[in-house]
């Protein structure tokens, strides 16, 4: 074991050291909703960039919500469903792409991971038989900022 000279130094350290990996935790651990965010304006067009991501918990269920640019700014749009592992630092969600009554439903997937305040988005299906892509996608933990986003720094 320890001498036990050490273990006033090392209980709290290893305390600091847990308490900082929790903070860090993406997934809501309460009734709460966490925004990711790195949509901005693109100043020459007025058009949206980027990706917002809601992720709540309201009694003790995990919901997702996804706003995304082509253009104009898409959604949001409820994820259908929702997987994010036992460790709270990877996640993967798919939502329905908006269409026309009687096409096809296709869905929109990604798969990410949690690093510190940031969601990494790393891969995208469009659900076009083009199979998923990487990307990177880099998206700050932040309040919701509604339609007040930033410039996009190009």
């Amino acid at each position: 074991m320890f001498p036990r000279s050490i273990v006033p130094v090392l209980l709290p350290a290893l305390c600091v050291v847990f308490s900082a990996g929790a903070v860090q935790a993406a997934p809501p651990a309460r009734d709460a909703v966490v925004v990711y965010s790195n949509l901005c304006w693109l100043p020459e067009s007025g058009d949206a960039a980027g990706y917002r991501i809601r992720l709540g918990k309201a009694g003790g269920r995990q919901t997702l919500s996804l706003e995304w640019s082509e253009g104009a700014l898409k959604g949001p749009v409820q994820a259908s469903s929702l997987t994010i592992d036992p460790g709270g630092t990877k996640v993967a969600f798919a939502v329905p792409i908006p269409v026309n009554p009687g096409e096809r439903q296709p869905f929109l997937k990604l798969k990410g991971r949690f690093v510190n305040n940031t969601l990494l988005l790393e891969q995208i299906d469009w659900d076009d038989r083009s199979g998923p892509k990487p990307i990177r996608e880099v998206l700050t933990r932040g309040r919701d900022t509604g339609e007040n986003l930033p410039d996009c720094q190009l």
